[in-house]
């Protein structure tokens, strides 16, 4: 474990085996994996988790511009530079609920901030949400089918919220799988776990 620019950074697999990422005090962090980065900028609380909240719930759509502001600076100076951003895709159930995948409203966002191309490269295999899944079903089930072209190799994939990572890193084992070399995955927020909670 060590510092960098201020979060902490936590070295492990791509297989989940290493301990939940230890998070400042503001709840932001950063994991570095193989092939990956994967960072959030907020805890999943307070004024974060209302904006989050309203777009994800109430199709309050002018949160993203706001929510991807916090996700920007993450994206700055990246090595390697991104060439594309993505989203991880919520389940169709989901979208109908909501009117809204919220994940691809906050990516579009982000791209517009960085002048970067925004394309929907993921799709969702399984139906179920991860909401409510433990944590072992989230780290093994597969979700993801990813199309990408040849020339694509270093691809963001935003979130609104991480708890154990196991969504983007899904997205990232599928994106390496079509030969991506690295994927910057951030959320906005990243939820604690409580002691003995199954998310």
């Amino acid at each position: 474990m060590r510092s960098d620019n201020g979060r902490i950074v936590v070295v492990g697999d791509m297989q989940g085996n290493r301990t939940q990422p230890s998070a400042r005090e503001d709840g932001s962090f950063q994991l570095l994996e193989p092939g990956l980065t994967l960072s959030a900028a907020s805890a999943h609380d307070g004024e974060v988790r209302q904006r989050i909240l309203a777009l994800k719930y109430h199709n309050d759509r002018g949160q993203a511009m706001h929510l991807a502001r916090l996700l920007v600076p993450l994206l700055h100076d990246l090595n390697p530079s991104p060439q594309v951003i993505t989203w991880a895709p919520t389940t169709t159930r989901r979208i109908r609920e909501r009117g809204i995948d919220q994940a691809e409203w906050l990516a579009r966002a982000v791209a517009r901030e960085l002048r970067l191309p925004c394309k929907r490269l993921l799709k969702r295999i399984n139906r179920n949400s991860q909401e409510g899944q433990n944590r072992i079903t989230r780290l093994t089930r597969p979700r993801f089918r990813a199309r990408v072209r040849r020339d694509m190799r270093c691809v963001v994939v935003i979130d609104d919220v991480i708890t154990t990572g196991a969504t983007l890193r899904a997205a990232a084992s599928v994106l390496h799988a079509e030969g991506v070399e690295h994927v910057h995955a951030v959320a906005v927020a990243h939820r604690r776990r409580e002691r003995g909670a199954h998310r």
